[in-house]
């Protein structure tokens, strides 16, 4: 494996800036580059749990019917997957109070989650040309879930 030279760090810091980080580099016994990359890369998980597709609260399990554990007389792979999402997609709207929150519980933007969501009802339904909601849809998604999207 080959390793880049690290390149000098350029900063603005103030000399009693440069001085601490230094102390620091050296009782953590690492090198300054090491020590910005670890500063670096505590800050941005430190962002990317604040951010707001992942900063949700611990969220209770979401658990599927014995339903979904059962590969049904006919159905595809494509249908079978369909038919587990949206039956995940229902579950998370049910416990979340509505569409927005499930998005959110599911680290997925909102209309990312309606457009997965028309998708899965085409798929279901074996047509991916075809936009009306399929006659199995209405066993798996409530009218009002379908109306939110």
């Amino acid at each position: 494996m080959l390793r880049r030279k690290p390149k000098p760090i350029e900063s603005n810091l103030s000399e009693d800036d440069l001085t601490l980080f230094t102390e620091i580099a050296a009782r953590k016994q690492l090198s300054p580059e090491l020590l910005l990359q670890q500063i670096i890369h505590d800050w941005l998980e430190q962002e990317r749990t604040n951010s707001p597709i992942t900063a949700i609260s611990p969220a209770a399990e979401i658990h599927l019917s014995q339903e979904c554990a059962v590969l049904l007389a006919n159905e595809t792979l494509q249908q079978f997957t369909a038919r587990i999402q949206l039956h995940l997609i229902k579950q998370t709207v049910a416990n979340e109070g509505g569409m927005q929150n499930a998005a959110h519980r599911l680290s997925i933007h909102r209309c990312a989650l309606s457009k997965k969501l028309s998708r899965l009802l085409r798929a279901m339904n074996g047509s991916s040309s075809n936009n009306t909601t399929p006659p199995l849809a209405d066993k798996i998604i409530e009218p009002e879930i379908l109306a939110t999207t």
